[in-house]
């Protein structure tokens, strides 16, 4: 539990620093080293890939990818919870421009983005498809209406619960 309350400090720290990083010290306040919002993000994407493995009930390989969204995708312009991703795939981070973005169902898909993506090996290669603008298949690729609410089944991804 003491282990909670360090990480704790060490998240308070940087969400109040001017830095992207913080110096992390021992009880007698010398250097152990740093610790940087990557950090963060690179701790949070191995922890979703490890979930996703232990849930993954269909034995499909699961991994991690980086998909590149074109102009000509249909997916320019969707709300992410409105984008008919796959419920098996978790978009963890959004490269836009020199921005990191942490995604939640609202953030709009823009033309450029990369997004970093956890789920099944097909999964993602159905994203692909339809991110490079290539969709043959329109399972690949159902925009859900928008009744406010999120419609039964999907799942926010902002809210994944391992």
């Amino acid at each position: 539990m003491a282990g909670h309350a360090h990480l704790d400090i060490a998240l308070e720290a940087l969400t109040t620093s001017a830095e992207h990083w913080v110096t992390v010290l021992d009880a007698e306040r010398q250097v152990l080293g740093t610790v940087a919002i990557s950090d963060v993000v690179r701790g949070y994407r191995l922890g979703l890939l490890a979930s996703l493995q232990k849930v993954n009930a269909v034995g499909e390989p699961g991994g991690t990818d980086r998909v590149r969204i074109e102009s000509n995708s249909p997916l320019v312009g969707q709300m992410l919870r409105h984008a008919g991703l796959p419920i098996s795939v978790i978009v963890t981070t959004i490269q836009r421009r020199r921005d990191l973005v942490v995604p939640d169902g609202r953030t709009v898909l823009e033309a450029g983005d990369e997004l970093l993506l956890i789920g099944q090996s097909s999964d993602i290669d159905g994203i692909r498809r339809v991110a490079g603008g290539r969709v043959s298949d329109r399972r690949a690729h159902r925009p859900r209406e928008d009744h406010g609410d999120e419609p039964p089944g999907s799942i926010d991804v902002g809210t994944w619960i391992p």
